[in-house]
């Protein structure tokens, strides 16, 4: 009896620790947006495929019910998340112009009001309720 509380209680400490290093992080990144590492790859997995697709040749991303498809030089990669998860793995370059859509900044050609061209020719539309959003952020990048 005495081994068995042992382990148990040292299999929470265990769990306690971990959750507590975990909870740390979230509130450190959240905390300091400016010193949370942006990753150079995204990771996308689906099914039993990973890809690594660099962050600077992804053009825009669009989520589709609970799928969520990015859109990059090398083609489209498909793998399910939410677009809040999305835009925390991405840097503060990519914009959402739609509920579901983030775009590059980077890979903007021309900017209207319904929707934003890219220069790879895709068009992508900017709803109502981003578009002075996305007003405000171009000119803070100075797009």
């Amino acid at each position: 009896m005495k081994s068995e509380t042992i382990r148990d209680n040292s299999t929470r400490s265990r769990k306690t620790q971990t959750l507590k290093q975990g909870a740390t992080q979230r509130t450190q990144r959240a905390g300091n947006p400016d010193e949370a590492p942006i990753p150079s790859k995204l990771i996308i997995k689906f099914g039993r495929e990973m890809h690594l697709v660099p962050v600077d040749t992804i053009d825009y991303v669009e989520s589709v019910k609970r799928k969520v498809f990015v859109h990059a030089d090398a083609g489209v990669f498909q793998m399910y998340s939410t677009m809040k998860d999305i835009m925390a793995k991405l840097p503060a370059s990519f914009i959402r112009c739609h509920n579901s859509f983030l775009v590059n900044s980077a890979r903007i050609a021309t900017v209207s009001s319904l929707e934003l061209a890219l220069g790879s020719g895709a068009k992508v539309p900017v709803s109502k309720r981003y578009a002075k959003e996305v007003r405000a952020q171009l000119r803070e990048l100075g797009v």
